[in-house]
């Protein structure tokens, strides 16, 4: 009998091991299946908000692009007038012609004290501004703006949304009318500078190795790509009489103090160097001229110069005050000036 009693209490243990293995099992499973749902549901969440995003930023960078296409459209090289691009016409701004004001309430542009055209409404124009000239517009907005030599600017004809957003190839003084509801941006390349109403001074040319911003008054942020691996943007915000530089091989930002107002003098014809090589003063030179320069033996020709430059002059009475205290001739042949 006690045989039997031991055999049956030995089955059931067996049968209650046997359950319970199997609840353990069944739990685990649960488990599993449970975190695999999880890992399914945040590899899909990432998924959609890596599309989402790549959608945003490829339609952002497309508005942008479609931009930077229309600063590409006209060479400034193949003009000798300033040209207003509307969205149907194409108008010729000559010297007695120097300003270009955008009237709001009747989408018309007044160009110098005579000509106007009708301009369609919110969309896209262009001034291109030739080597030699500089030229001023007014927008819709208030905001005052000082183009130089060699630049272009693509803007709407009357601001809609919440950004006032231009884009910049070249340098020009802003005027900015303040309007605190919508900030306005200057875009250029990798860069762009945001404020709500200020005075400063952009340089930002293709074949310069840096983009200027020199700060009057107000105050400007500047969001900028950065050179990491990620590409990612940074931003840094200036104060009244700071001067930031941004390299555009380094992708990183530098400022400092300095006499801001020498880097708005070039609309009226004067041009302040400091501690500036000679290839950067040449290029500048060559633009406002609109003469081209060529630079005979480039190795020896790292001297820097400090001065100041009447540039209301001719060419030749500014290389010769340059000459005085470096050491190079130049021979002039038809238009072009030889650096020897």
């Amino acid at each position: 009998m006690k045989d039997i009693e031991k055999k049956l209490l030995n089955n059931f243990q067996e049968k209650d091991k046997t359950l319970l293995k199997k609840r353990i099992m069944s739990s685990v499973e649960r488990y599993k299946r449970k975190r695999k749902i999880k890992r399914l549901y945040w590899a899909a969440a990432i998924a959609v908000l890596i599309i989402v995003s790549g959608a945003v930023y490829k339609n952002a960078q497309r508005f942008d692009d479609s931009y930077v296409k229309l600063l590409e459209t006209t060479k400034v090289g193949t003009i000798k007038e300033v040209q207003l691009v509307l969205s149907d016409d194409v108008l010729t701004v000559s010297k007695s012609d120097s300003i270009i004001v955008y009237n709001n309430s009747d989408n018309m542009v007044l160009i110098g004290n005579s000509k106007t055209a009708k301009n369609s409404a919110i969309v896209m124009n262009t001034v291109v501004v030739p080597y030699g000239r500089h030229t001023q517009l007014k927008l819709a907005d208030g905001t005052h703006i000082w183009l130089n030599a060699g630049s272009k600017l693509v803007y709407p004809s009357s601001f809609s949304g919440d950004k006032r957003i231009v884009y910049l190839e070249g340098e020009a003084a802003f005027d900015v009318a303040h309007d605190k509801q919508h900030p306005f941006t200057v875009k250029a390349k990798n860069h762009e500078i945001e404020v709500l109403g200020t005075v400063f001074n952009v340089s930002c040319y293709s074949d310069e190795k840096a983009v200027t911003t020199a700060l009057e008054s107000g105050s400007v942020r500047i969001n900028y790509e950065s050179g990491n691996i990620l590409n990612t943007k940074k931003s840094v915000t200036i104060t009244p009489g700071t001067i930031a530089s941004y390299n555009k091989d380094e992708k990183q930002v530098s400022t400092k103090e300095g006499n801001v107002s020498n880097y708005f003098l070039w609309r009226k014809g004067l041009i302040v160097f400091k501690n500036d090589d000679m290839e950067y003063i040449l290029k500048r030179l060559s633009r406002y001229y609109n003469v081209p320069i060529e630079v005979r033996n480039k190795d020896r020709f790292q001297q820097t110069f400090s001065g100041y430059l009447d540039l209301k002059t001719n060419i030749e009475e500014v290389l010769n005050i340059i000459s005085e205290s470096s050491t190079f001739t130049y021979t002039k042949q038809e238009n072009n000036i030889i650096i020897e």
